[in-house]
């Protein structure tokens, strides 16, 4: 790599950081976290929980902290076969703080945008470093990354891996020898894979359908333009990267097929932008966010990059993923998700179609690369074209200006507050926009004179629009310590959780999360995956009997409980910490076993006022027999684990008070037993009679099978990366090795 972009990656990077300087403020007082939002509530929870596993030796398979349990590893937003994630979770251990999240999602930031620039490197071959740069900044801070996906931490991270997904691609289309394509074609599966244990399917989804129209483009090109290239190549990213990241997809989607998303329908999935909102590529923060944010300055260099002479045939392509992202982001509005949803797998899985603009905001990127190294390259007439373009639109821009100024002059003293504030961001963001093209003019007009230094302006544009513009909407208003304030209820719950279960209606902070920030075990939660079952159980059984078939020894309330049945523990000014006077066990032997056709008939047996759920157990198969009595005792238990010793007399009934999931494993006595679903929710053990160690053990269903595609994919890739090695010239430095496997660009 040349010194020239060495620098530029260099500024690319210190310019991101420059961008959220708040966060690492010199003057404390200066410090601001992320805004309240997804990021403090649901991310930062999930990967504090998998952080205290980790610490603790443990892999997250099962999460206990959340609605009485459910699969941990399977959900794919906890990111705990992430690289990245884990090592940051590692590195800061069981007391994982939110601004080492914060630090993990801005490395991300920095890394797509130097992935950005590597691509756009590798497109515009031949010229300075100063046209990658842009690409590389006007994705980096585009409107879409530095909007939304810095809540959605997943987002943010499985987006950081498209641009090197598609520059790996590149490299494997390019070279030259099936040895070189294949190690190449492994290095773009393997970068897939980090995308997909970074942990958003829908985002993924995005990934791999642009990589194989990106794919099959530069194949058909390369064979009517040189040779023909061998197309059993092509599969091996896809193969590489689905077998790299088996351990992860196969429990997720075994996961999903059991929660409450296993069903949807196309009026939930088709959900998108609304055809007024793209007037938010060019006016920021119009409704509400900047997610289709590119700006005047990126808009115009992509038109010139469109225009210029010098012929790629790469512009096109990106030109059309731009308009095809664009109508997709509408989503049932805009046709084209239609096709999709009806002809292609995937489609019907996810929503929010406006999350595709990721694709709009790298092919802006690319093409605004190209118009700068139009610029730097003399392109008159090109520039001429769009500078008249530009000099068209400052006509309405200057009547939108003056028409607001009159507005707010004229009634903006008797509106209401908040229509007065909406007058303002008009205002400004109208005044703004012809700021930009004014100077956009400046810097094509210097262009046609002077080639480089307009260009290096039209550059510096591009960082200075997306950078004022996009960085007020990733700050909140509160230094990171001011999120969640000491409770002294915390304390009581944490050694209140050592007893049983604990009841929180979101009275600790984060809301209905705060039991995995503090390691208790609660039966609220928020993340977009449950188990369909029990979410039917929350939902449709009164809580008294929730908390007894869940093991709920205390509850959290704002309210006075009835003194009968409760003992106050602690409390401070708002609410209290409760403990129940009859004990709830976390196991308990039964004296008979019933048959019922269903849970739901089940959970109407609760209710029957002399139905005793410590005496007797509804299961939906044929009840085992129950003839004698005994004791239980809980011997150690830890997330995914429970050990339990059991002595009785003859054949007995075990219930454990854990959430039932096919992925439990029962041991009697080392050897493997079976389990019946007890009370619809939890884990039932048929035991004979006498003395027996009994064991729970979570691991997700096939968990050994994905865990050996995992490793047998990964043994295959270091082979094919040895042979690569072995193949190249004996004593090669590392830069020709690299030249080897990478090739020319072509």
């Amino acid at each position: 790599m040349r010194r020239q972009d060495l620098a530029a990656l260099a500024l690319l990077i210190a310019l991101v950081a420059l961008f959220f300087w708040r966060l690492w403020a010199p003057n404390p007082a200066d410090r601001l976290a992320f805004p309240e939002g997804d990021f403090t509530h649901q991310y930062w929870p999930l990967r504090r929980f998998v952080a205290r596993e980790l610490a603790a030796g443990r892999l997250p398979l099962w999460n206990p902290y959340i609605w009485g349990g459910q699969p941990g590893l399977a959900d794919p937003q906890a990111a705990a076969l992430y690289p990245p994630a884990v090592v940051n979770a590692l590195w800061w251990g069981a007391d994982f703080p939110l601004v080492a999240l914060e630090l993990e999602v801005v490395a991300h930031v920095m890394w797509a945008g130097v992935g950005a620039y590597l691509l756009a490197r590798r497109l515009m071959r031949g010229t300075t470093a100063l046209a990658p740069w842009t690409s590389g900044v006007a994705f980096a801070l585009s409107g879409y990354l530095t909007g939304f996906p810095l809540q959605q931490v997943s987002i943010a991270e499985t987006v950081a891996w498209l641009p090197w997904w598609l520059w790996a691609l590149h490299r494997t289309v390019q070279v030259d020898g099936t040895t070189r394509r294949l190690a190449n074609g492994v290095l773009a599966g393997v970068l897939l894979a980090l995308a997909v244990l970074a942990g958003h399917p829908q985002v993924v989804l995005y990934q791999v359908y642009l990589g194989g129209a990106w794919l099959l483009w530069l194949l058909f090109r390369r064979a009517r333009g040189r040779r023909a290239v061998d197309f059993l190549v092509a599969p091996v990213p896809f193969l590489v990267g689905a077998g790299l990241s088996a351990a992860q997809w196969m429990p997720t989607l075994d996961f999903i097929a059991r929660s409450e998303r296993a069903t949807l329908n196309y009026a939930f999935v088709s959900t998108g932008l609304p055809w007024d909102e793209l007037v938010t590529a060019v006016l920021p923060n119009f409704f509400g966010g900047t997610p289709l944010y590119v700006g005047p300055v990126v808009l115009g260099l992509a038109a010139l990059g469109l225009l210029a002479p010098k012929r790629r045939p790469e512009k096109w392509f990106w030109a059309a993923v731009a308009v095809a992202g664009l109508l997709l982001a509408l989503g049932g509005r805009g046709g084209l998700f239609q096709l999709l949803y009806l002809g292609l797998p995937g489609w019907d899985r996810v929503r929010d179609q406006e999350r595709v603009l990721v694709v709009v905001a790298l092919a802006f990127a690319l093409l605004a690369g190209w118009g700068v190294e139009g610029l730097a390259r003399g392109s008159r007439d090109a520039a001429r074209r769009v500078q008249r373009a530009t000099a068209w639109a400052l006509l309405p821009t200057t009547f939108l200006v003056g028409a607001f100024y009159v507005a707010r002059a004229q009634i903006l003293g008797g509106m209401r507050q908040g229509y007065a504030e909406v007058m303002e961001g008009f205002l400004g963001n109208a005044l703004m926009l012809l700021v930009l093209l004014v100077l956009l003019l400046a810097a094509l007009a210097l262009a046609r004179r002077w080639p480089r230094v307009g260009s290096a302006l039209a550059a510096a544009l591009v960082a200075y629009n997306l950078f004022v513009v996009n960085q007020p909407y990733h700050q909140g208003d509160r230094p990171p310590d001011a999120f969640f304030p000491p409770d002294p209820l915390v304390t009581a719950a944490q050694q209140a959780a050592q007893e049983g279960r604990v009841h929180d209606p979101n009275v600790l902070q984060p809301a209905a999360n705060a039991g995995m920030v503090y390691a208790v075990e609660t039966l609220s939660g928020n993340e977009p995956l449950r188990l369909a079952h029990t979410a039917r159980f929350l939902e449709g059984v009164p809580s008294w009997f929730q908390w007894e078939l869940l093991a709920v020894q205390h509850v959290l309330s704002e309210q006075p409980l009835d003194p009968t049945l409760f003992t106050p523990v602690a409390g401070r000014e708002g609410a209290a910490l409760y403990r129940l006077k009859q004990p709830r066990p976390r196991a308990w032997l039964v004296a008979e076993v019933q048959q019922v056709p269903s849970a739901e008939v089940a959970w109407e047996r609760l209710e029957d006022e002399d139905f005793d759920v410590y005496r007797t157990a509804l299961v939906e198969r044929a009840p085992p027999p129950v003839t004698g009595t005994g004791q239980v005792t809980l011997v150690r238990r830890t997330p995914g684990y429970v050990a339990l010793r059991v002595e009785a007399d003859a054949a007995v009934f075990l219930v454990v008070s854990e959430v039932a999931d096919p992925g439990w494993q029962v041991w009697i006595d080392g050897a493997r037993g079976q389990w019946l679903r007890a009370y619809g929710l939890l884990v039932g053990v048929p035991l004979p009679g006498g003395a027996h160690d009994v064991e729970l053990k979570y691991a997700p269903p096939n968990w050994r099978l994905a865990r050996a595609l995992s490793l047998g994919t990964g043994v295959l890739c270091s082979l094919v990366w040895a042979v690569a090695i072995l193949r190249s010239r004996p004593g090669s430095s590392g830069k020709e090795f690299g030249d080897f496997v990478g090739g020319k660009a072509g």
